[in-house]
């Protein structure tokens, strides 16, 4: 049987959320702003990151986000991921720090900072980031730090007004370590399909059309060492706007289901099916083989605190399954990091790369492999691992 290892696609949702009490301070003003930006360009040349910068965009998107969720909510990853593409930011990772705070006395603030930057910076290279401060009452203020990681320069193209079969331009180049980029997209209707691209050594080049009135979904791929990754994902409107949040998404905060691993991967098989039918499509089998794989492959993500598909000790997902014996003709795998079951299949959902490996009706079964881990302030981040094969 031929082998097919497709859909190596890579996604991070969750965040990291640190919360500081009250007694911190925050003096309002450009002044004050300012310092803050200070005290995180310090830290971040401290911990090697010397192309760390302030991006206003990604200022004015958390300026949003406070704007849209209470006091004592943590922002939903769905919330600063919209706000952010709202503002052109197009890079999927990013990851937040709260902090609330007593409005006098703006030192203890900055100190506070140090221990949650050396924290949220220790593990990634981040590239942009963004702060936005608002007043909860005459005597407490809100700080919200987003931090953006990139691994390609693109602006997006301008939405489209009319319906047109007239080209519009899509270039970037990704970014050192990635290469060999790839573009996919979903339109409106919901179909995947790779959008032809020129490519000369990073760079990249080609064009979109609006044919029909929605939302186009578009997303770049670039390759490393540990496999593919998505670089940007964004929405292209084409006689459409974004539509709302729902008002649910920033209502008060909702319990965490704590799941155990069985009932992780149950509810997660349930949701992939799910979407499956209301495309018409038959359900995948679970395979306890594959689940096995896909578990130990989570597990070991968890150990590096990271999400990749090529691992340094048991190779590529073909690889993986090669030692098992497992006889197929294609193998897909989809990787996820979210705080919930259904933000995750949500993130892969809008993902043109992962939705393609779900929605495919070649494939006939698939393993699901989650670890956990526990976050700086007690919420419970999944790991999560499909993989999928076609006998």
């Amino acid at each position: 049987m031929r082998r097919l290892l497709r859909g190596r696609l890579g996604l991070l949702g969750g965040l990291l959320c640190v919360g500081v009490g009250p007694g911190l301070g925050h003096a309002e003003g450009t002044a004050a702003d300012a310092a803050i930006v200070a005290r995180i360009h310090k830290v971040s040349l401290r911990r090697g990151h010397t192309s760390l910068t302030e991006r206003r965009d990604v200022s004015a998107a958390a300026q949003e986000v406070l704007l849209q969720v209470p006091d004592g909510v943590s922002p939903p990853f769905a919330v600063i991921q919209r706000e952010l593409l709202r503002k052109q930011v197009i890079e999927p990772i990013h990851r937040q720090i709260l902090a609330g705070f007593a409005t006098a006395d703006p030192g203890a603030l900055l100190d506070a900072m140090e221990p949650m930057l050396e924290q949220a910076l220790g593990d990634r290279k981040w590239r942009w980031f963004g702060v936005a401060v608002r007043p909860i009452d005459s005597e407490r203020s809100r700080l919200l730090i987003v931090l953006v990681e990139s691994g390609i320069d693109l602006v997006p193209p301008p939405a489209a007004t009319q319906l047109s079969e007239s080209p519009v331009p899509l270039s970037g180049t990704v970014l050192a370590p990635y290469s060999k980029p790839q573009v996919l997209l979903t339109d409106p209707h919901g179909q995947v399909m790779p959008l032809p691209i020129v490519v000369r050594g990073r760079e990249f080049s080609g064009s979109l059309r609006c044919q029909s009135v929605g939302l186009y979904k578009i997303e770049v791929i670039g390759e490393s060492k540990q496999g593919p990754h998505v670089l940007a994902n964004f929405v292209w409107p084409c006689v459409a706007t974004l539509p709302s949040l729902p008002p649910t998404t920033v209502g008060p905060p909702v319990a965490q289901v704590m799941r155990t691993i069985a009932e992780s991967e149950a509810e997660l098989l349930r949701l992939l099916n799910r979407d499956r039918a209301q495309s018409g499509l038959k359900p995948l089998s679970l395979d306890a083989r594959l689940t096995k794989i896909a578990r130990a492959h989570s597990e070991e993500m968890v150990r590096k605190r990271s999400v990749f598909h090529h691992s340094p000790t048991t190779g590529t997902p073909e690889d993986r399954v090669r030692r098992a014996k497992i006889k197929n003709s294609i193998i897909a795998e989809n990787l996820a990091q979210a705080p919930t079951e259904e933000e995750a299949e949500r993130s892969l959902m809008d993902s043109p790369g992962h939705r393609r490996n779900i929605l495919d009706p070649s494939l006939t079964q698939v393993g699901i492999g989650v670890a956990t881990l526990m976050t700086p302030q007690g919420s419970r981040q999944l790991y999560i691992t499909q993989l999928f094969i076609a006998e």
